[in-house]
């Protein structure tokens, strides 16, 4: 017997009313508990509108999640997310697009800087970054500005 996924509660509860962004740990915990739980329920059979459904809840919750000017734990929990719902295709393409807005603000901040040395380390790891989440036109355009 398969069971029935909350996502209707989850939306309907702390998602429609946590209007600001939260860094809280034990909400975070919580609700990754609770969206790595519905990410597990999917299988084979399960509907596309269930699998719609779900992965439209775990993006509420993603978007949710804010550590301010904490670059690097924004970083972390958005890699711990990447490899918590990867059978979820919208997340991942959520997380994805995160990942090249990073990048883009890199290629855009990058020649600002005055140190020509900084400017050929960052525009290396920004490119790698790229590189290792798939995004091959943001590492190629940032490799030729490293050139």
């Amino acid at each position: 017997m398969k069971k029935s996924c909350p996502t209707g509660y989850l939306n309907s509860g702390l998602l429609q009313f946590q209007v600001t962004a939260t860094n809280d740990p034990v909400i975070i915990n919580a609700m990754m508990f609770i969206c790595k739980t519905m990410h597990d329920s999917v299988n084979a059979m399960t509907l596309e509108d269930e699998k719609k459904a779900i992965s439209q809840t775990i993006c509420g919750f993603v978007r949710k999640i804010s550590f301010g000017r904490d670059l690097e734990q924004q970083l972390n929990f958005f890699v711990e997310a990447r490899a918590a719902f990867t059978n979820l295709d919208i997340v991942l393409v959520q997380l994805i697009q995160v990942v090249i807005a990073c990048v883009a603000h890199c290629f855009i901040t990058v020649p600002f800087l005055r140190s020509v040395f900084s400017q050929m380390q960052l525009y290396l790891l920004s490119g790698l970054v790229a590189l290792l989440n798939q995004c091959y036109s943001q590492c190629k355009l940032t490799y030729s500005s490293f050139v």
